[in-house]
């Protein structure tokens, strides 16, 4: 019925948990999160059909707060095919054209290199488009 002592007891020990964490909670809306790319003089150089091509990203939190739930996207172009993903936090996966990385937490002013190695198909220019996103930014 949860009328009883025990029932009580678990409901009191909640309600305190939920009110000490509401009143120690830190709401944070500036984590200052980036994504960079090295910069890398022949990144403007074209490529060849069957060249094997390593993108680096470096993902950072600067703000004061550290990142939670962050989420880099690699939208690949479609003159390549899917090699690898690394990264040392987190899992990756592809599917759609899209390499995803799910980082977790990541803490401020530690900044964490992912990289994706890509196959191209054909010869000419490449543009690759990365994006990050953490659940404790406001909403765009």
């Amino acid at each position: 019925t949860g009328g009883d002592e025990a029932s009580l007891h678990q409901r009191r020990l909640l309600f305190k948990n939920a009110v000490w964490w509401l009143l120690h909670c830190v709401i944070c809306l500036q984590d200052n999160l980036s994504i960079m790319m090295p910069e890398d003089k022949d990144s403007t150089t074209p490529v060849n059909a069957g060249e094997e091509i390593t993108y680096t990203a470096r993902v950072n939190v600067q703000g004061e707060c550290e990142g939670i739930d962050v989420v880099v996207l690699d939208r690949l172009p479609a003159n390549v095919v899917f090699v690898r993903a690394v990264s040392k936090r987190g899992q990756t996966s592809y599917g759609d054209g899209v390499v995803r990385f799910d980082l977790g937490r990541l803490p401020n002013a530690a900044p964490e290199d992912l990289q994706v190695v890509v196959r191209t198909t054909s010869s000419g220019t490449i543009t690759n488009l990365w994006t990050v996103r953490a659940s404790n930014e406001p909403p765009e």
